[in-house]
């Protein structure tokens, strides 16, 4: 509404006048338009990769940016490609080193803007773990975890 009026305002202020207006007179006009209680916020995403060290060094941190419950899938011991959900409670989590690679595979990979993996594996003892994250609201969240060991 205010950036038509802004328009509205601009428009008819180069229709009525061949003068260019004096700077006085457009910040006259903008504030009649934009009030000082309005601001425009501009949130930059945050570092993957800083969250990623953060997240890993500070359990207060690792809890405040794990969304609860927390979604984990896992490879069925019965049958191959089926799949068990579990939802991990905040209570029932440990914090966890997503830095460390402790002698596997280790893989930190952008999907797209707002989503990454940290995918760790070791193929020599059938061990694949994906730990997915998401970007919400500008700020990186620890939403799953894809376990595909056997």
């Amino acid at each position: 509404m205010k950036v038509l009026a802004l328009y509205l305002l601009t428009l008819s202020m180069f229709a009525c006048s061949t003068k260019q207006p004096s700077k006085e007179n457009v910040s006259a006009m903008l504030s009649t338009v934009f009030s000082e209680e309005d601001s425009i916020e501009v949130s930059l995403p945050e570092d993957f990769h800083k969250f990623l060290l953060s997240i890993s060094e500070d359990s207060l941190f690792q809890r405040s940016r794990t969304r609860f419950p927390l979604k984990s899938i896992r490879s069925s011991e019965s049958e191959s490609n089926v799949y068990d959900t579990v939802f991990i409670q905040g209570s029932e989590w440990s914090s966890m080193d997503f830095i460390s690679s402790h002698s596997l595979e280790r893989e930190v990979e952008l999907i797209d803007r707002n989503n990454a993996h940290v995918h760790y594996a070791d193929p020599e003892i059938a061990f694949e773990i994906i730990y997915h994250f998401a970007l919400m609201d500008c700020k990186w969240y620890f939403v799953s975890i894809v376990d595909k060991s056997n």
